[in-house]
């Protein structure tokens, strides 16, 4: 479904080249975009266990996120380039070409026979289905505990996801390039740690590598609390570096275990709307998290917050340990 919401991309393109682009246009099509958007993880997850054996998941789970992490480090570092060469419309036309590509690529890949439902989708049949996936969820305790981990572990992430212009600026003193050494450093090292994944597995169980993943990200996470005492000095990008790759390598280490796990335990019509319940809970926090990081920075230093959520995010990998359910992983 994801090259379909490119035709957007065309329409902000010729908008944006013809001078008649409003910012209302951009929270349209933002809001249409991201409606076509929210089908793609439940088609992708479910694509994935068909044309991949079970076997294979934890390859092909950890190659899908090195591809990716790289792709957007390329796409990221030219950007700049083509929108001087170009122009903004020229890069969005670019953007929608490449999606449409995508598109006709995927719409290449054989799978099997699907096998899919008789009969009219009407309001009724969606909260049937609805409260079909929903029961199911609730049944199975290892999936119920995953989107309930998910939702608490994005609401924890939000400081870091949503603040950090304001971090580098307010506890570090530094500008843009700081984000970008961050961003750049985190990026590269999921790329590394994607591929390390199958490695680090015929030593470590799923689940060992989830927490330790998990205690280690979270333990970096806090360290960033503390780099304000090299506020202002060229001297804090060693240790932001460090940190920040050390964050990125434990992602993949955190992230593909969960996802192999439900692909190979959640029965095929199933997994769309399983994903996507997991997608809702863990979107649906990150606005709560907003409003109680929005509610705190009136009361504590930006760094106390990163310091505070960091805590809580560790103690929820620690209290993983004594989940009998995520013990399976």
């Amino acid at each position: 479904m994801r090259y379909r919401t490119r035709t957007y991309c065309f329409s902000n393109g010729f908008s944006f080249i013809k001078g008649f682009l409003q910012p209302w246009h951009l929270f349209v099509f933002t809001f249409i975009n991201s409606t076509f958007e929210a089908f793609r993880a439940p088609s992708d997850t479910s694509l994935l266990t068909q044309i991949i054996s079970k076997e294979k998941f934890e390859h092909a789970m950890s190659l899908d996120s090195s591809i990716i992490t790289f792709v957007e480090l390329i796409g990221y570092s030219i950007a700049g380039t083509l929108i001087m060469v170009i122009g903004i419309g020229g890069v969005i036309f670019i953007d929608a070409i490449t999606f449409f590509i995508c598109g006709f690529l995927i719409a290449l890949i054989k799978v099997p026979k699907e096998t899919l439902k008789e009969g009219k989708l009407t309001v009724n049949q969606y909260f049937r289905d609805l409260s079909e996936g929903t029961r199911y969820i609730l049944k199975k305790k290892f999936i119920l505990n995953v989107c309930i981990f998910a939702g608490m572990f994005n609401l924890f992430l939000v400081p870091f996801n949503s603040m950090m212009p304001a971090y580098v600026e307010i506890v570090l003193n530094r500008g843009p390039n700081a984000i970008s050494v961050m961003a750049t450093s985190f990026s590269i090292a999921m790329i590394i740690g994607s591929m390390l994944v199958p490695i680090i597995k015929n030593k470590l169980s799923g689940f060992q590598m989830f927490i330790i993943s998990g205690i280690i990200f979270s333990l970096c996470y806090a360290s960033l609390s503390q780099l304000y005492i090299f506020k202002g000095a060229l001297l804090v990008y060693l240790p932001l570096i460090i940190i920040c790759a050390l964050m990125g390598l434990s992602v993949p280490m955190m992230n593909v275990p969960l996802k192999v796990a439900l692909m190979s335990r959640v029965e095929q019509e199933y997994i769309p709307r399983t994903v996507s319940f997991v997608n809702a809970l863990a979107l649906s926090t990150t606005p709560i998290g907003g409003g109680i990081v929005g509610l705190l920075v009136g009361f504590i230093s930006l760094q106390n917050v990163y310091l505070l959520f960091s805590i809580v995010l560790l103690l929820l990998f620690i209290a993983q340990i004594f989940n009998k359910s995520m013990r399976t992983l």
